[in-house]
């Protein structure tokens, strides 16, 4: 009889709130941006995708001839951005309407990942940490890191003699060294170092608090409100065990960085700058964020890179064709070679591109009603930039699925991108005021990855127990970070010579 209560209050509580939202957006006077049509009570419930959201709202846009859509869900008003040019107009141009977040029940409020900058409200504590971002993150001040990323990819690099099958777990270390070493100034000790562990796990309960078992509770807004044992909202249960996760990365690592500063045996490090000029939240908050926002993404976008190459021989090969040009095959690649590989710099751009690390951005929040051409969109709707679509918009990248660095080559210069358009995916790295502020630094760490596994590997398809190439399907998980699918493959040393190059790093570095 209780859980019969509930549901019919729910309903009630649904139909009227439809009801008056209808009623207001009749009374605007715009119509609502195109979309699936409503039905009462529930709008597009039945609608919303499960999974692969970024083609079916592409697809929505092609069907209904807008790049702005409506979606109605329970939780309120959802609007879909699928153009460069759409995202532009609201998240630059009025980016002072379209730069605050949703409160994500999931994340905000049951694993209590609010202090991170990317889940954090538009307003002072924002601007305080987006500050504090920027101080020691922007274009210049990034360069700063460039000895720890060149010490990290050299480090990877020998890894990858080794055991070159286990390049995922690579990544994730030279990641993982990268981003602890910069926020906490602490030397990662190996593949089971605890601090990385740590910041995995804690990863891994955002990622999965994305999906329909969290993204529900913002569907189904009464289910914030029921008992955790109650069928549908058993991830309550599961969070409020696994919530320490979050205190524990935020705080854990800070403290050691804390205690070295207090005994004077700390190195330089984001935490350590920042506690000489910020309070206790915001100098725990920025390097935690550093870590769950980082990691991930860049490792997605080196696992996309090796696949295009396992794909792409010809692409590979033409890649080493230059690096060979410009080293000699005498050296491995730096930062400083950057302005002479044009090509290898498009590949990196492309792995950035052709499957991007998250496909439909992080929602913004509308503050207030506004009109865009012609279309009513209501004040506190989520705002989606569908990152995949406007990456892959033919109209500035032909033939958009497939892995092309000429998408990233001007057309005057032999390539496919129009001359007026600019030579970097910025959609990849999110809009406006909630762009990422390290990007600088991922991008350059992808960059670095990208040119000195070229340099020394030749990267193929494997072969299986007959000698026969193991087919590899190009495939991605869901998720807030997109991931490529586990696949098989074979990575070689081009050559003594370019085994002897990669053994040459460890003593310069001991």
């Amino acid at each position: 009889m209780q859980i019969h209560l509930l549901c019919a209050t729910g309903l009630l509580a649904a139909l009227a709130f439809w009801l008056s939202s209808s009623l207001k957006k009749r009374r605007n006077g715009h119509p609502l941006p195109p979309g699936p049509r409503r039905l009462p009570v529930i709008g597009n419930l039945l609608d919303i995708p499960r999974e692969k959201g970024h083609i079916v709202y592409r697809d929505w846009g092609l069907k209904y001839g807008s790049d702005v859509l409506h979606v109605d869900t329970l939780g309120g008003d959802l609007i879909i951005v699928n153009s460069a040019r759409a995202a532009d107009d609201l998240f630059n141009k009025r980016s002072s309407l379209y730069s605050d977040r949703p409160i994500f029940s999931a994340i905000n409020d049951l694993l209590d990942y609010g202090w991170m900058l990317g889940f954090t409200p538009y307003g002072l504590r924002w601007r305080r940490m987006r500050k504090a971002f920027h101080t020691h993150f922007h274009r210049d001040a990034a360069r700063a890191f460039e000895p720890i990323e060149e010490q990290a990819v050299h480090r990877f690099l020998r890894e990858m003699l080794v055991t070159p099958e286990d390049y995922n777990g690579h990544l994730r270390h030279l990641a993982g060294y990268v981003i602890i070493k910069i926020a906490y100034g602490v030397e990662v000790c190996g593949r089971n170092d605890p601090d990385v562990l740590l910041a995995e796990e804690a990863a891994s309960w955002v990622q999965r608090a994305v999906l329909f078992e969290g993204a529900i509770f913002d569907i189904f807004p009464i289910l914030q409100r029921l008992p955790a044992w109650f069928s549908g909202a058993g991830f309550k249960r599961v969070a409020a065990e696994v919530r320490h996760v979050s205190d524990d990365a935020r705080n854990i690592p800070w403290e050691r960085t804390k205690s070295a500063v207090e005994n004077g045996s700390s190195s330089h490090s984001v935490a350590a700058a920042l506690m000489q000029t910020e309070d206790e939240d915001i100098s725990k908050s920025v390097p935690a964020t550093m870590y769950m926002a980082g990691a991930d993404t860049t490792v997605s976008s080196a696992i996309s890179f090796i696949l295009a190459m396992v794909l792409n021989p010809g692409i590979q090969a033409k890649a080493q064709e230059e690096l060979d040009s410009v080293l000699g095959g005498a050296r491995l690649p730096t930062f400083a070679d950057k302005d002479s590989l044009p090509y290898v710099t498009a590949i990196a751009k492309e792995a950035l591109r052709w499957h991007p690390v998250v496909p439909l951005g992080v929602p913004h929040k509308l503050i207030q009603d506004d009109i865009y051409n012609g279309y009513f969109i209501p004040g506190g709707s989520a705002v989606i930039g569908n990152v995949w679509a406007i990456l892959h918009d033919p109209s500035t990248y032909p033939s958009p699925s497939s892995f092309l660095p000429e998408h990233f080559i001007y057309q005057s210069q032999g390539g496919l991108l129009p001359d007026n358009a600019p030579d970097f995916p910025d959609a990849a790295f999110g809009f406006g005021r909630r762009n990422c502020p390290g990007r600088y630094m991922a991008y350059s760490s992808v960059w670095l990855t990208v040119a000195c596994l070229l340099a020394v590997f030749e990267i193929r398809r494997a072969k299986d127990g007959m000698g026969k190439e193991v087919e590899i399907i190009e495939e991605y998980c869901d998720g807030l970070v997109s991931f490529p699918v586990s696949f098989r493959c074979e990575i070689k040393p081009r050559s003594e010579a370019a085994r002897a190059l990669v053994l040459a790093t460890s003593p310069a570095e001991a």
